[in-house]
C-alpha cells in the first residue's frame, strides 16, 4: 500500500503585538465569542483562547534567564583557584582542601 502525503500544514502567523493582545482582550469583555474573534483578526480559535486565559508574559527581552546549568561556583571563587593554583605547584585534591570549595575532583 502507497502512503499519501499529508497535505502541507498552515503557515503560523507571526506573535501578537501588545496592541491586538489588548484588542483581543477588550473584545473579550464585550462579549463575542472566541470563533467571531479569531476571524477579526485572521487567528485561530485556540490563539483567542490562549490570550483571555493567561495574562500578558511580561519579561522584557533583554532580561532572559541564562541558559543552561547554573555554575558550581561563582566568578569570585574561580578566580581565586586560579591565582592560587597560579602561586605554586599544587594538585587539584590539594587546592579543594586548602581553599574550601564545593567542587568535585575528577581525573
Amino acid at each position: 500500500m502507497h502512503a499519501t502525503k499529508k497535505p502541507p500544514s498552515k503557515k503560523k502567523n507571526s506573535r501578537l503585538p501588545d496592541r491586538k493582545w489588548e484588542k483581543i482582550e477588550e473584545l473579550h469583555v464585550v462579549g463575542p465569542s472566541f470563533d467571531t474573534i479569531a476571524k477579526k483578526f485572521k487567528r485561530c480559535a485556540q490563539t483567542v483562547r490562549r490570550v483571555v486565559i493567561s495574562p500578558r508574559p511580561s519579561v522584557p527581552p533583554n532580561k532572559t534567564k541564562p541558559l543552561g546549568r547554573a555554575p558550581v561556583l561563582s566568578n569570585r571563587e574561580t578566580r581565586s583557584i586560579v591565582r592560587t593554583a597560579a602561586m605554586g605547584n599544587l594538585s587539584a585534591i590539594k587546592l579543594k582542601k586548602l581553599l574550601g570549595h564545593p567542587i568535585t575532583v575528577r581525573w
